[in-house]
């Protein structure tokens, strides 16, 4: 699921998204777009499509620092499972949806 706070970040998103053949898009209200694969994919295949699709929304949406982070965890879970390290408070990025993360307690 995806957010776009303006109209034309919106119109972008869902251009780069179309471009896309893997995924259904569907704007279930304004300004947010769910996206769904098209055929069930086993976890790597998964990761490897919701990487694409952050980077797709990177290009069209490029000031979302969260996703850059959300980028770079795919890249890792795929290249260096071992590398993966928790982020956020309490180590749960979960927690806190804010970018940048606040510090530790």
């Amino acid at each position: 699921m995806f957010w776009a706070v303006r109209n034309d970040d919106h119109a972008k998103a869902l251009a780069a998204f179309g471009r896309i053949g893997a995924v259904s898009v569907s704007e279930p209200y304004a300004h947010f777009i769910v996206l769904h694969s098209k055929q069930a994919l086993p976890p790597r295949q998964l990761v490897e499509l919701a990487l694409r699709l952050r980077l797709a929304w990177l290009q069209a949406v490029p000031f979302n620092q969260r996703a850059t982070l959300l980028t770079t965890a795919d890249r890792i879970a795929l290249h260096d499972p071992a590398g993966c390290k928790p982020v956020g408070v309490l180590g749960d990025p979960d927690i806190v949806p804010n970018y940048p993360l606040p510090a530790q307690p």
